[in-house]
């Protein structure tokens, strides 16, 4: 895999999507930026890369589903899709038991878990219970399987890996949830915990298209369209694989990246700031800032953002791109503008606000926005 043909791999993915969904181009490049996206994380099996794992707190019937479902379908990929109720039970993503009366013996059921791509819709719906079941998926990618042992008489307890059970044993490897989580219905949901949303590494909202592309929906007849499978999964693999080769992170660009993380902090030192007093809106407002896991998530996405603009997925005009930037033999370095254009997305749904902040008009992403500003950068 070279750039040229990673740049083809991606483009014909998203010519595809964008046949069937119009008007959200930044939300396909963003779940492709996802897509290839090497977040490494500690499993049994030892240090492995997973991608990067999203949550869209939007309003419904902008075409999550439909993004997702053609994308697994684009690449080759098993995906599953549950809606959160409150009668959903943990067993039901990880799994369970069912008894064998002929042979005398305990079945294994895979639960939706099991699966490539899993889109959690209406998260918040289900119980603490049921979306904290997710968890070990997002991060270890297994589960604590607990059964009786016939023979030893004992009630034991197995790591039981979530990967799809057939297919490519290196693609077995790839798991990729993102749930969604509607923003105005709240009354008898459950908002997902700090800790549950730390481990998505990208936020999103989709949006409204403009008035053009919403005619053309309204116009076109979609049932008539058909995604084809135009790339493997282990194509989308050696893509992510190469971003790694590809992208270099230089010490100035980590060293923006913990800047920005500590001034997201209430009661830190602004001593990377442009003017400390206005960062003081972070200590008045903001109860929680990003962890020290989500610095490993940041770099990821940022060296995933840089791969992308260098393959030009980002630039509104492909017949204008050039070709030469994919034939540099040395590694393209991540800069202060790939980090501050990725940073909402990864920072935004990490902050967590004051009772009151709000009210103020001091929102998630107004206070991005001013850490973003206010935020020196090494010279």
């Amino acid at each position: 895999m070279d750039l040229v043909r990673a740049r083809e791999t991606l483009l014909s993915i998203r010519e595809q999507l964008e046949w069937f969904l119009f008007g959200i181009r930044p939300a396909i490049n963003l779940a492709l930026v996802a897509l290839v996206t090497r977040v490494k994380y500690s499993t049994r099996e030892g240090k492995a890369y997973g991608a990067g794992h999203m949550f869209f707190n939007d309003v419904p019937g902008q075409g999550k589903s439909d993004l997702l479902s053609k994308l697994a379908v684009s690449i080759s990929a098993k995906y599953t899709r549950e809606n959160g109720t409150p009668d959903l039970r943990p067993s039901d993503l990880l799994g369970f038991h069912m008894y064998d009366r002929v042979n005398n013996r305990y079945h294994w059921i895979d639960g939706k878990l099991a699966t490539n791509i899993f889109f959690f819709d209406e998260i918040s719906r289900a119980t603490p219970k049921t979306q904290s079941a997710s968890l070990s998926a997002m991060e270890e990618r297994e589960l604590i399987e607990t059964h009786i042992d016939s023979e030893k008489g004992a009630v034991v307890s197995v790591p039981r890996l979530l990967y799809p059970v057939d297919g490519d044993p290196r693609n077995r490897l790839f798991f990729w949830m993102i749930a969604a989580q509607n923003p105005i219905e709240q009354e008898g949901t459950y908002l997902l915990p700090e800790a549950q949303l730390d481990r998505f590494t990208y936020s999103a909202v989709i949006g409204y298209p403009d008035r053009r592309e919403e005619k053309r929906l309204l116009r076109e007849p979609m049932m008539d369209k058909r995604i084809e499978r135009c790339v493997s999964l282990s194509d989308i693999l050696d893509v992510a694989e190469l971003s790694l080769e590809a992208i270099e992170l230089t010490d100035s660009a980590e060293e923006y990246a913990e800047r920005l993380v500590e001034n997201s902090r209430p009661g830190c030192e602004r001593k990377y700031a442009h003017d400390p007093a206005l960062l003081g809106l972070v200590d008045r407002y903001v109860a929680v800032g990003m962890s020290t896991r989500s610095m490993f998530h940041f770099l990821a996405a940022a060296r995933a953002y840089a791969f992308t603009e260098l393959l030009g997925l980002w630039q509104a005009d492909d017949t204008k791109f050039d070709q030469s930037r994919l034939h540099n033999d040395k590694p393209y370095k991540i800069t202060v503008e790939h980090i501050q254009t990725i940073v909402p997305h990864v920072m935004g749904h990490r902050l967590f606000l004051v009772a009151g902040a709000e009210a103020a008009g001091y929102s998630r992403n107004r206070i991005v926005r001013e850490i973003i500003k206010n935020t020196r950068v090494e010279t």
